[in-house]
């Protein structure tokens, strides 16, 4: 019955009920909250094995929670159906947009390497402040359009190219 469902099994979907038992790895990367792989069988914990490329691990039983008890652990995090993520972006005080507009956002042994390396030429200091400006309104766009599309985090795709 769907209503029991605590989790699937990460390896064959199945379902594994309410005060079911069940089986996690013993590698922490692979029972740690954020990944929280759980396994129906120990066929299903054995077919993982491979594809993450453990050299030393077992099977450990475990039970899983009643469902009052998985309310009682999870009742902060319920949210009705029909709510709606909102991104509040934070507001810098003026003293740290002061900081952010004149500091330089560039390596300048880097960008002095790479035009004499290149070019052969000298590069004025002038350079960094102007590359910082662009820098700025580059994440500027790509902060704008990650906002719009309702994320919170930037990602190389809000960076549009020339």
């Amino acid at each position: 019955m769907h209503n029991d469902l605590w989790k699937a099994c990460n390896t064959c979907k199945k379902s594994i009920n309410y005060d079911q038992n069940y089986w996690v790895c013993s590698v922490s990367t692979c029972n740690s909250k954020r990944t929280g792989l759980v396994f129906c069988t120990v066929n299903c914990w054995d077919a993982h094995v491979p594809m993450m490329r453990h050299k030393d691990a077992w099977a450990e039983e475990r039970t899983a929670p009643s469902r009052q008890r998985h309310a009682q652990d999870q009742g902060h995090i319920v949210r009705s159906t029909n709510s709606v993520r909102r991104i509040i972006p934070s507001n810098p005080t003026d003293k740290v947009k002061k900081v952010i507009n004149h500091e330089t956002l560039v390596v300048a042994s880097k960008v002095k390497s790479y035009i004499e390396v290149c070019s052969g030429m000298n590069t004025s200091g002038r350079v960094l402040e102007v590359l910082s400006e662009h820098i700025r309104k580059l994440c500027d766009d790509a902060m704008k359009a990650a906002n719009a599309d309702g994320r919170k985090t930037v990602l190389d795709r809000d960076f549009k190219k020339p």
